[in-house]
């Protein structure tokens, strides 16, 4: 049995409803004449009564759907209804093809495109959302020269005063009847979707899963207890509420991915009330269709335990990651895709490997991966072997026997990252000795300090940095080949600064407000300068940017920092080193043209005429190219 409610502006047309049969009577539990003013009240006065639909007509529909959640059908004119009104308009008026205006709610009108044909009319329609606007609608119609205007009781009074003659329209059986049948379908299919949401609802509140479902528009329409804990709020709240809303972790690109069908499915890893959660995003999928998808969060659990009161002394000892995935702020697709598969990674124990340029925020992803998996609570420990001797990597990393006292071991960077997380950075500079311990590790996350000692056993994630592909240093026989094997299956490649020229100009802007504010200055950078900016090298990436703005910020004496600015401060920071006679010798740096007008400059001794000659160009373009080298 349906639940439907009639709300109609008019006694005629409840009548009309009285007269349908008993088994569509029996589907409508209330019905009543309201006036639009008290549309809004009257359908939740109906909704406390049982409804859990309601048909109305015109603006009283269009105020009834707006404020209230209930579903709704409008009462429409049918092309025949409209039909018999033309017909009836033609015999009013004695013009061969007469102009008939039509003005209605948009909601009301059904397809009325071959009016003007059928009758042999100019048929012109007017729609209006609210009853004020009948003028404005009627002043349209006038300027086709209407002869008439069929519409309701408000606006053929306007008509009628404006001198036009009006014809108005009545709502008929047909029209009532069809939006009364479509309400009971829909309240049928309401009745099933219940149903199944109720089935839903019992599987998934008898899993050990968080379990939310979700709709093609993002919005969450079921919700297991589970995952309702987690979020800490009620059914209530949460449904409705978009998915990104409560998981702001989780990427729209990849999830609208699954929602057109262009993924099978979406994994990642997220941090929610610190603890770390394997996110599973799968498609539903009905008659060839995806209609939604439905979400399991389920928590990464630590297969081993380690001493509470040790993890806790570490991170006091500063063992801890501080940043997360939030922290890796880009506007870049490509470095986007980067931190998507480091939160695939994150639910791993294998090791990582990140291959990075120097202050490319390699660190940052190491401390985000630690955040987002289950070892989150452990320490996190990072070290760098490059400049250390042989011995010094190994006694690092694996400890010192200390002339044979165990008890004298000096603790090692795997013993203080067990449970946790070692990031190894310029693994590359490895020594074979240390890449050999290394490799013993991974494989059997045990260490042996000689082969005659007893072994010490770790449970240590490692996250490792390289500055060289080691593919290379495998070919050149410096990087142990089965290391590598173990290292490159989970691989991170991070984009140089230079290969983002958004996020490099966002940092830069940060950088320049920064320093302006330390050292109270007002510093606008220009467009020539930024567009400099983005043509210059970067190899120190981030490092060098900041060290370049807070100096820039610093010398400059104008307010608009330019293109010559740039280039000038980049020139005096950045020189290139040139071998001659076994000597270093210190070149400031110069793009190709600089070093050719340069060289024009000394052949022809500053004669601008002539060095503008030999170029081709104007000296008035000369003078710009040597303002923009800065070459004097």
């Amino acid at each position: 049995m349906s639940n439907i409610a009639v709300l109609f502006p008019e006694e005629e047309m409840l009548d009309i409803v009285s007269e349908m049969d008993a088994e569509v009577q029996e589907d409508i539990i209330y019905k009543k004449a309201i006036q639009t003013v008290n549309a809004i009240s009257e359908a939740r006065k109906a909704i406390n009564e049982g409804a859990d639909i309601i048909v109305a007509r015109g603006y009283q529909h269009l105020l009834i759907d707006k404020y209230t959640n209930i579903p709704t059908v409008a009462v429409k004119f049918q092309a025949q209804e409209v039909g018999i009104l033309v017909k009836k308009a033609k015999t009013m008026i004695k013009d061969k093809k007469p102009c008939i205006g039509f003005i209605a709610f948009p909601n009301t009108l059904g397809n009325l495109d071959m009016m003007a044909e059928l009758f042999d009319v100019e048929f012109h329609v007017e729609t209006i959302t609210q009853i004020e606007e009948c003028t404005l609608a009627l002043k349209e119609l006038a300027k086709y020269n209407v002869d008439l205007i069929i519409g309701g009781k408000v606006i053929c009074e306007e008509a009628q005063k404006m001198g036009l003659l009006t014809l108005l329209y009545k709502t008929t059986y047909e029209s009532i009847y069809t939006a009364i049948e479509e309400a009971r379908r829909i309240s049928k299919a309401i009745e099933i979707e219940k149903q199944n949401v109720a089935q839903f609802t019992t599987v998934i509140d008898h899993s050990f899963s968080g379990i939310i479902k979700i709709n093609k528009n993002h919005k969450i329409i079921a919700i297991n207890e589970r995952a309702q804990t987690l979020i800490k709020t009620g059914i209530e709240d949460a449904v409705g509420q978009e998915l990104f809303e409560t998981f702001p972790d989780i990427e729209k690109t990849s999830v609208d991915k699954v929602l057109t069908g262009e993924r099978e499915s979406y994994t990642t890893s997220v941090n929610i009330k610190n603890q770390s959660w394997i996110i599973l995003i799968a498609p539903i999928q009905y008659d060839e269709k995806i209609t939604g998808a439905i979400i399991s969060l389920q928590k990464l659990e630590r297969n081993s335990k380690g001493d509470a009161n040790k993890h806790l002394e570490l991170m006091k000892n500063g063992f801890i990651a501080q940043r997360t995935f939030k922290d890796i702020i880009t506007n870049d697709e490509g470095m986007k895709e980067q931190i998507r598969i480091a939160k695939v990674y994150a639910l791993s124990s294998n090791p990582i490997l990140i291959y990075s340029e120097v202050g490319n925020q390699a660190e940052s992803f190491a401390e985000a991966i630690h955040n987002n998996s289950d070892r989150k609570a452990g320490s996190f420990v990072s070290i760098d072997v490059e400049g250390l001797t042989d011995e010094q990597q190994v006694e690092v990393l694996f400890g010192d026997l200390n002339g044979g006292d165990i008890t004298k071991r000096t603790e090692s960077a795997l013993a203080k990252a067990s449970h946790g997380t070692l990031f190894i950075r310029n693994i590359d500079k490895l020594s074979k000795l240390a890449q050999s311990q290394l490799l013993r590790t991974l494989m059997f996350r045990k260490t042996l300090s000689t082969d005659m000692l007893s072994m010490d056993e770790y449970d240590v994630r490692i996250i490792a940095l390289s500055r060289e592909q080691l593919l290379k240093c495998v070919e050149r026989g410096c990087f142990n080949k089965e290391l590598f094997y173990y290292l490159h299956g989970l691989t991170l490649n991070i984009p140089s600064l230079e290969e983002r020229p958004k996020d490099l100009e966002e940092f830069f802007d940060s950088y320049i407000k920064e320093f302006s504010r330390k050292y109270s200055k007002f510093v606008k950078i220009s467009i020539d300068a930024k567009i400099r900016l983005k043509k210059l090298e970067w190899p120190g990436n981030l490092i060098q940017l900041r060290t370049f703005a807070e100096k820039l910020v610093i010398v400059t004496n104008k307010r608009i920092v330019d293109d010559r600015s740039i280039t000038k401060t980049y020139q005096e920071l950045y020189p290139d080193i040139l071998k001659h006679d076994d000597e270093n010798i210190l070149v400031v740096y110069k793009e190709h043209e600089a070093k050719h007008l340069e060289d024009l400059m000394m052949k022809y001794n500053g004669n601008r005429k002539k060095i503008a000659a030999e170029l081709g160009i104007s000296t008035t373009t000369l003078w710009r190219k040597l303002k923009k080298y800065a070459i004097e």
